[in-house]
């Protein structure tokens, strides 16, 4: 039986000596544990770290002083302690909450399993509670930052890209001025962007994801008009773009123009002025639909090849000084790629260039075959 003198309840024979490993172990756990003997129904272990926890020392009773996320106390029957000594379940880090005297609300991941004997019947039940109020706090505060910047900061926003449109169409403004206007406009574009990527990289970190409406797109269409947008933006660059087959599916088009817009401008950024960047559709014959963003630029360097789709990674250009951004352009088109359930890849050589690929099932949400097994 797991029992160490500065842990037991008064009355137990047992001493500290009898697993010195042990209780050296459990008094540097970060999470607090108990054991509860099934014939008994006392403690015969309680760690410090779960006195700290709770605010106290437990009472012999199958239950833990838990509430739930909601604030509503967890019955008897449903504490996951209790279910793991009377039912023999597994409790996985469950989300609860407890109040500890003079430190007010904490919230804790909770574990519980049944220890049994060499019988397999169940001796005891352990519980495992970790503090994880930082982290909650954290996550808390994070939503709370994308309601300023869904809200305090789009409206505005939203608002001076509104009076742009209209100032630019006055017929009476001198060309510098027009010039000035057209700056500012794609400015605010640029900052709308960023948000946007900031929105989406939040919402996959708190585990919302990210949403996907499908419906019926042309994905040749699609990157036709995003090619053009492009071309208008960089006008010395030779811009081509190719389609091979039929390039309609059920994607989500606006998601699938982030993808787009996140890999030419990629490829914008890493490669020479005057250089060419070739976007080609395929349909192929699996039954999917490839898409490829070609640069000349310079070979990606190999140690930047595991986390490049990684979020805040920048390659050597940015830290060089040529140009920057807030590093989750990649980050962000592989979650909506994913979220279609299809594979964004990259190959990259010396003299050859680097090639953004992106392969699509026609319908998302039916079956496919995973692309491995079919190579």
């Amino acid at each position: 039986m797991l029992t160490d003198r500065p842990f037991i309840n008064p009355g137990e024979s047992a001493t500290m000596e009898d697993s010195p490993l042990l209780n050296g172990l459990l008094r540097h756990l970060p999470a607090g544990v108990c054991v509860l003997d099934s014939a008994s129904r006392k403690y015969v272990l309680q760690t410090d770290r779960l006195k700290t926890i709770f605010g106290r020392t437990l009472e012999d009773k199958v239950t833990l002083p838990l509430l739930c996320m909601d604030g509503t106390p967890v019955t008897s029957s449903a504490c996951p302690l209790r279910r793991a000594l009377d039912e023999g379940e597994v409790v996985q880090e469950a989300a609860y909450q407890t109040h500890c005297p003079g430190d007010g609300r904490r919230v804790l991941r909770v574990t519980a399993a049944p220890l049994r004997d060499a019988t397999g019947n169940i001796v005891s039940a352990m519980a495992i509670c970790l503090d994880v109020t930082l982290e909650s706090r954290a996550r808390d505060l994070e939503r709370q930052l994308i309601g300023i910047v869904g809200h305090d900061i789009r409206n505005p926003l939203a608002a001076i890209s509104i009076a742009l449109s209209v100032l630019v169409k006055q017929p009476a403004l001198s060309k510098p001025i027009l010039e000035s206007v057209h700056r500012a406009k794609r400015g605010v574009g640029r900052i709308q962007r960023i948000i946007g990527d900031l929105l989406d990289f939040t919402a996959i970190r708190l585990g919302s994801g990210l949403p996907v409406h499908a419906k019926t797109t042309d994905l040749a269409r699609l990157a036709r008009e995003m090619v053009d947008d492009f071309q208008n933006l960089e006008p010395t660059r030779t811009w081509v773009l190719s389609c091979e087959g039929n390039c309609i599916g059920e994607w989500d088009s606006d998601r699938l123009e982030q993808v787009l817009s996140n890999l030419l401008g990629n490829a914008v950024q890493h490669s020479p002025p005057a250089t060419a960047i070739r976007v080609g559709l395929v349909a192929l014959a699996n039954g999917r639909v490839s898409l490829s963003v070609h640069n000349e630029g310079s070979l990606i360097a190999p140690q930047l090849m595991p986390v490049l789709f990684e979020p805040l990674r920048r390659g050597a250009a940015e830290t060089e000084g040529k140009q920057r951004n807030i590093g989750m352009g990649l980050y962000i088109a592989k979650a909506v790629v994913d979220a279609h359930r299809g594979r964004i890849y990259v190959d990259s050589a010396e003299g050859e260039g680097t090639t953004f690929r992106v392969e699509l099932p026609r319908d998302p949400l039916e079956p496919t075959t995973s692309p491995e097994a079919q190579a």
